[in-house]
């Protein structure tokens, strides 16, 4: 299978939804309806609604190509007060040190990475890691943050960051995010070397 990657570019959004809605499946219709028009507001959506600041926090922005066509989306944010702030629900298993680099604007979070689900299985997830590793290292960041959605179920996403060396850090629990019911992350730590 022959797979490139370029830069997300803004005739890339209805990739994005057409990805994002396959994914919001498993909530039930009134709360997929509710995240959905979030999304047709917003254009993008992660953590929160995109706000122009709020774009001002993306460093790297990726699209998967097989054939020409959007396969999968990457977004890499670098931290900020405002953002780690809204962090203080987390629950954190332990490591004082890693809460600190959380919240010393350093750091950056994967935000987002969305696969077609005919291309699941094919080493894509793990291709956009890899990428976003390198391209931390190239920048000399050391610190790379996950969030990876737990609930609804998202088992495979939470093998590969275990497999590649990404270590469970903190919890977020929440009755409704983002239009889902029952919302819970977990919040995986890797120190890139």
């Amino acid at each position: 299978m022959d797979i490139s990657f370029r830069n997300f570019k803004d005739s890339d959004y209805a990739a994005y939804k057409r990805l994002n809605k396959i994914y919001r499946f498993d909530c039930n219709k009134q709360d997929n309806k509710k995240y959905l028009s979030l999304v047709e507001k917003t254009g993008f959506l992660v953590g929160d609604p995109v706000t122009k600041s709020f774009l001002k926090t993306i460093i790297l922005s990726e699209c998967a190509l097989s054939k020409g066509e959007v396969i999968g989306i990457s977004r890499v944010e670098r931290m900020t007060s405002k953002m780690a702030n809204k962090e203080s629900t987390l629950t954190w298993l332990g490591n004082e040190n890693l809460k600190k680099k959380f919240h010393d604007e350093k750091g950056w979070l994967i935000g987002l990475i969305l696969v077609d689900p005919e291309y699941t299985k094919k080493g894509i997830a793990k291709l956009f890691i890899k990428r976003i590793e390198d391209y931390a290292m190239e920048n000399k960041c050391e610190d790379l943050f996950s969030y990876v959605a737990t609930r609804p179920n998202n088992f495979p996403s939470l093998k590969l960051h275990q497999n590649l060396g990404y270590k469970i850090v903190a919890i977020y629990d929440a009755k409704e995010s983002f239009g889902i019911l029952n919302y819970q992350s977990k919040l995986f730590y890797k120190h890139i070397k």
